[in-house]
């Protein structure tokens, strides 16, 4: 996989990311584009037969093609974790790449981005690339599918752009805390022999989150296991113009263990995606909203001063008319002109500000991410239970130890199979069952994501307090 060194725009860190290097993402004009790249280097099966695109990627190709480039981001993100979810990485990587090569422009001179500024273009409208979290958890699925076919270094690039996007966007209380991806640029640094920068790194996560277990000199197996729904956004205020955040339908597991090579691997919660998500403050496009709502309620408030007077003017008037002062009542009746078009002016200017926030949202994420390490044993298979907060099991999910470098990563997600939901108001073009490329562009109609609905109702345990502290 040849790679071309970049630098990443803004890193205080003068560190060459070589992230524009992903199997098919050249030049690509849709997700169809990249899903049919890499089923065409795929190797032919057992019986020669021609790869197949799976058929739960295939929607949100689909998808894309009727909504680009408005939700594209946001159909990769989706697409990508349903790849890692199937074990297919060798799509999940260049969706996400794509992805990460797409949220990079909105910082350029992007006629787009200055389409988000506008006071008369609603948030919702403009291309999506994510709020903060959402961000840096694509660098979190970027890193551990650059892991996932070998490539390190850029996993730890992947990982150190995602902690970047965390911090780009965070007030300062709550700056660096994202533990997770600290812990796993740590990993990476140990299992390329660079041991100073893996201890270092693991004593800075493991002071944000104390339950983080440290990897003994031995250990070269990276277990990661996510539980729990995303975070929902919504709008909240007079004109829905504030963003905040809620809890997933399905929480998080209060308690996991791993079992692998009659051993036990202890885990700790490495990131809470909920807590990143309600705690970053101070992003640029909050400051933009925020801008919107509040020139509405001003225009709002000059249309109602300006019909006010003209109303009066009118009165008075027709008062000066009955007494015989043709003058002052024609001066007054002008008045009154001028008021009514200042007050239909501002009126239709209030109407034209849509200060709505964006609440698409990537529905697929996690609640929480669990991180632990062990010993490679010569197996390939092993076990998480997932418990209920009384500690007894609510159920056990096996999974594949697979080689990364010179080390191993088990990947684990509670609800394997679970596809977010698209609702389009948009009828499909036909079933997922191919990608249909539409014969002329039509303007779509808006879209939102729903997280899927909950499989495993489970009773939140709030006995355990896991806000983490920030790096200083």
């Amino acid at each position: 996989m040849p790679c071309i060194g970049k630098k990443s725009a803004g890193l205080s860190l003068s560190i060459a990311l070589t992230l524009g290097c992903a199997i098919g993402t050249a030049d690509a004009a849709s997700i169809a584009d990249i899903l049919e790249r890499v089923r065409a280097e795929a190797p032919a099966g057992a019986n020669g037969e021609a790869a197949a695109i799976p058929p739960a990627l295939i929607e949100f190709a689909n998808s894309d093609l009727r909504s680009a480039p408005r939700d594209r981001v946001l159909n990769e993100m989706h697409a990508g974790v349903i790849a890692m979810q199937l074990g297919e990485h060798r799509y999940a990587t260049p969706l996400f790449m794509d992805a990460h090569t797409q949220i990079e422009t909105i910082y350029a001179n992007d006629p787009n981005a200055a389409a988000a500024r506008s006071r008369f273009v609603p948030d919702a409208n403009k291309d999506f690339k994510g709020d903060a979290y959402e961000r840096a958890m694509l660098g979190y699925y970027l890193g551990l599918s650059y892991m996932l076919n070998g490539d390190m270094e850029n996993a730890r690039a992947s990982f150190r752009w995602g902690e970047f996007q965390d911090t780009m966007s965070a007030s300062e209380s709550y700056q660096s805390d994202m533990a997770s991806l600290v812990y796993l640029r740590a990993w990476v640094a140990k299992c390329q022999g660079d041991t100073t920068a893996a201890g270092e790194e693991f004593t800075a996560a493991n002071r944000v989150r104390a339950t983080l277990p440290i990897p003994t000199a031995e250990d070269n197996v990276l277990v990661v296991v996510e539980s729990g729904s995303s975070p929902v956004k919504v709008g909240t205020g007079k004109y829905r113009e504030n963003l905040s955040f809620q809890r997933g339908a399905l929480a998080p597991s209060p308690g996991i263990s791993v079992a692998y090579a009659n051993r036990t691997i202890p885990l700790g919660v490495g990131e809470d995606v909920y807590w990143q998500a309600s705690t970053l403050g101070g992003r640029a496009v909050d400051k933009i909203l925020a801008g919107k709502a509040s020139f509405k309620q001003g225009a709002e408030t000059t249309a109602n001063v300006a019909g006010g007077i003209a109303q009066a003017s009118l009165l008075t008037a027709s008062s000066a008319l009955s007494a015989g002062n043709i003058d002052i009542a024609r001066n007054l009746t002008g008045v009154a002109g001028a008021g009514m078009l200042i007050g239909l002016g501002a009126k239709m200017f209030a109407e034209k500000a849509k200060p709505a926030a964006d609440i698409r949202y990537w529905s697929n994420l996690p609640d929480q991410v669990w991180l632990g390490t062990g010993k490679f044993d010569k197996t390939n298979s092993g076990a998480v239970s997932f418990k209920e907060a009384s500690g007894a099991e609510s159920h056990t999910q096996a999974f594949t130890v697979q080689p990364t470098g010179s080390c191993y990563l088990a990947y684990v997600r509670e609800q394997p199979n679970a596809a977010p939901k698209v609702v389009t108001t948009v009828a499909p073009a036909a079933a997922p069952a191919e990608i249909v490329r539409p014969q002329a562009v039509v303007a779509p109609a808006p879209q939102s994501y729903e997280a899927p609905a909950p499989q495993l109702p489970r009773v939140r345990d709030t006995t355990h307090d896991n806000t983490p502290v920030p790096i200083f």
